[in-house]
């Protein structure tokens, strides 16, 4: 019984590690370029970041 709890509670630390790694990934993905690098990033004529 004891192993069972082991593999689950394993389990669980796994997924909730990498819910935090792909969530801090998805934000470094979406931040502007002009934020980051501190480099112009060019509008289209809708005012949104090609």
């Amino acid at each position: 019984m004891k192993e069972k709890i082991g593999w689950t509670l394993a389990i669980a630390a796994l997924l909730i590690g990498g819910g935090i790694i792909y969530y801090f990934i998805n934000l470094s993905l979406y931040e502007t370029t002009e934020g980051l690098y501190k480099f112009p990033v060019l509008e289209n004529e809708h005012g949104k970041n090609l």
